[in-house]
């Protein structure tokens, strides 16, 4: 049988012993795979947000390639014409659905949605929607410390940047390790957890729960 695996930064976890209900190196829920405390930022799950950025982000460019179909129809026959519009209007639809769950994951309020959904329906505003979002979204990720590159943050970053017990510039769990370098990469102070971190129990060990310390 091959060893159980958290699935938010790929730690080993022991096979025998206590159930280990939190991993120990980035606090992930291992039974509702609900994120750790030091993840909800502003009340907000990073990890979520940024998974439904890096969406956005292609919104944003599939928007740009729409306002050129109408130079593309055309010419084009009935058939051709129908064709392009059906797809546009399906291709629309999901992109409205997509912002929206990007406004939820935000917890922005209903009203707020629902103006925008009505927004995304118009051109050349849609646009400018996608990327009023997309920018409050960067500056939600950066205000946690979180580095955002053109196709928004990826999940390895996003574990690096806010697990427990790991290393902030490869990723390398360092449970037990109070020496301030990381044994893995020799990044100094800032690739260790702080101080209070080392000094609090392993959640999910013997019982143990991760500790709030907002």
């Amino acid at each position: 049988m091959s060893a159980a695996v958290c699935p938010a930064c790929h730690l080993a976890l022991p096979s025998d012993g206590p159930v280990v209900r939190f991993c120990p190196s980035c606090g992930l829920n291992l039974a509702t795979g609900q994120p750790a405390v030091g993840w909800i930022r502003e009340g907000a799950d990073l990890r979520q947000l940024a998974r439904r950025q890096r969406l956005l982000i292609w919104f944003v460019l599939v928007v740009l390639l729409m306002q050129f179909a109408p130079l593309l129809a055309r010419g084009l026959p009935p058939l051709g014409y129908t064709a392009i519009v059906a797809t546009i209007v399906v291709v629309q639809v999901g992109i409205v659905v997509g912002v929206l769950y990007v406004l939820a994951a935000m917890r922005v309020h209903v009203v707020l949605r629902i103006i925008c959904a009505v927004l995304m329906f118009a051109p050349c505003v849609n646009l400018i929607v996608l990327l009023i979002v997309n920018n409050r979204v960067t500056g939600m990720l950066q205000r946690s410390g979180l580095r955002v590159g053109l196709f928004g943050v990826s999940d390895d970053q996003l574990v690096r940047a806010l697990g427990t017990n790991l290393c902030r510039h490869c990723g390398y769990s360092l449970i037990g390790n109070t020496t301030g370098i990381c044994p893995e990469c020799g990044t100094a102070e800032g690739g260790l957890p702080s101080a209070g971190q080392l000094s609090q129990p392993t959640p999910g060990i013997d019982g143990g729960q991760p500790t709030d310390t907002t």
